[in-house]
């Protein structure tokens, strides 16, 4: 073999040229091989079934690393990929849904009935006075004490009733149309009665109106209060509200109301995956690095203690290793807050974003606060999503899933109705369903729920990013070697002088 010092200056220079094309060739993978891909979950098909339909599971999104979903393949025992196509998951039909809008009705009572004991315990009378309907508190003896017998012009609006005796299809949902104080938490709560005596709590949420914030401006937290698909015939409805920290009687100017029904009840849940570690940098910052590249559409974040309320602001990144000067997008607003109630805490809902591809998330807590007093627990929240794929070929079949980014794997999707012959929308959702293998069970046998899913995050990064240092270290190793190459030329060329070669 001919050695190093040996080599002409040209053939030094075509072998560091081979040697440096070689390196992304010997790191890319081969998209339709399973053994490219860093996930591979076996699947338990329907027998003798050929188009079936995967709801991608938790598992399975936090591992790509490809925000349109390209780096995932359904793979046959002959380790040939089968067709596939990509279609939104319905993990239950939902049918359009009808809304109401429902005319508020003020309920007018003394101050005492709010900063007391609220209007829980207390009966209602609806007057007709003028041709419009008048709500008034009918307190029991001794209720409210001497407050009960406040004159008219000391009361006040403590609440608002809905007439929804009409509604005949469950509701799911009841969106408010209200002006808030400025700068107070407010706890709105939903209770239903048929005969406005004895009430029933359906729902709750906090808003939080930023002080500097215009009447007509986004508020922190939802106004829209979720039903559990609550039958509605011949019912009233009762909102009411009270500050969250307590203090006097808040203001509230309910202007209208609009309530959504549907015949099959709430929606289906997203699947959902813990993030752990959270790094919580102080009180007022929470940041991290997300490992996968799928979209998240929501953030669930849970304060640590009870009657903690923290009004934050969601801002992203979309670039892994994006160092410092790269600008943080904001990208929601809202409160969360874990407040003491029977008969369980009630707690904020998630925070919905924006549906795109975000590497890095900072969670912000309002300066003016106090902050989070430990870390919170969070919980990141996708949009459900189902494969729909040929069981060609032989089983077993394997789920494969997470490729780099840079291994230039391609979208096989194919259209979904050359799936599926004949198709009709939202066919997908009657075929047979296939499973992983792990959470299939016998059917005598009841199926346990599975084991959350966690995503090991990491804090988002503020100094040289990773991608850097790896090119720094290349172009490093490549001056090292050409410097090597050079003294070892120049060491041939002299020692040739010197042999009068």
């Amino acid at each position: 073999m001919m050695s190093l010092h040996r080599l002409s200056r040209p053939a030094f220079l075509t072998l560091f040229l081979a040697l440096l094309l070689a390196l992304p060739a010997a790191r890319a993978a081969d998209p339709s091989q399973l053994e490219s891909y860093a996930l591979r979950l076996p699947l338990a098909v329907v027998p003798d079934a050929a188009v079936q339909r995967l709801p991608l599971p938790p598992q399975v999104l936090v591992a790509l690393q490809n925000a349109d979903y390209r780096d995932l393949r359904i793979f046959n025992a002959a380790g040939q990929p089968v067709p596939l196509a990509l279609a939104a998951a319905r993990l239950a039909p939902t049918p359009e849904r009808q809304q109401w809008p429902l005319v508020p009705h003020p309920i007018l009572g003394p101050e005492a009935a709010q900063t007391t004991a609220g209007l829980d315990g207390l009966s209602l009378r609806i007057e007709e006075q003028q041709g419009r309907r008048v709500v008034q508190v009918q307190a029991a003896p001794g209720t409210l004490g001497a407050a009960s017998s406040a004159p008219a012009a000391a009361q006040q609006v403590l609440g608002t009733l809905f007439d929804t005796r009409a509604v005949t299809a469950p509701a799911v949902s009841l969106a408010l149309d209200a002006v808030l104080p400025p700068g107070q938490p407010v706890r709105l709560q939903l209770a239903q009665s048929r005969d406005l005596q004895h009430w029933q709590p359906q729902a709750q949420t906090v808003v939080y109106r930023a002080p500097d914030a215009a009447e007509g401006a986004a508020q922190l937290g939802s106004s829209v209060l979720e039903l559990p698909g609550t039958p509605l015939k011949d019912q009233y409805l009762r909102l009411s509200w009270s500050p969250v920290q307590g203090g006097s009687a808040v203001p509230v100017d309910v202007r209208g109301a609009t309530l959504t029904t549907s015949a099959l009840g709430a929606a289906p849940e997203r699947p959902r995956a813990e993030l752990q570690p959270v790094a919580f940098t102080d009180a007022h910052t929470l940041r991290f690095t997300l490992p996968f590249a799928t979209p998240v559409a929501a953030l669930d974040i849970r304060p640590h203690g009870l009657n903690e309320l923290v009004p934050v602001r969601v801002l992203g990144r979309s670039d892994v290793n994006a160092n410092a000067q790269q600008a943080w997008q904001p990208l929601a607003r809202a409160v969360v807050y874990q407040l003491q109630s029977a008969p369980a805490p009630q707690r904020s809902a998630a925070i919905p974003l924006d549906g795109r591809s975000w590497r890095q998330l900072r969670v912000e807590a309002d300066a003016r606060t106090a902050g989070f007093s430990a870390a919170p627990t969070v919980a990141l929240e996708f949009e459900p999503v189902q494969l729909v794929f040929v069981a060609s070929g032989s089983g077993p079949f394997t789920l494969a899933a997470g490729l780099a980014p840079g291994d230039g794997a391609l979208n096989a999707y194919l259209p979904l109705p050359s799936l599926v012959p004949g198709y009709q929308p939202r066919q997908e959702d009657s075929l047979p369903l296939a499973r992983l293998a792990a959470d299939a069970a016998p059917e005598s046998v009841q199926p346990s729920p599975p084991a959350p899913t966690t995503v090991q995050a990491g804090a988002a990064s503020e100094g040289t990013p990773t991608r850097t240092l790896v090119l720094w270290g290349v172009l490093l190793a490549g001056v090292l070697l050409l410097g090597g190459m050079a003294w070892a030329l120049v060491r041939n060329t002299r020692g040739s002088a010197s042999t009068g070669e």
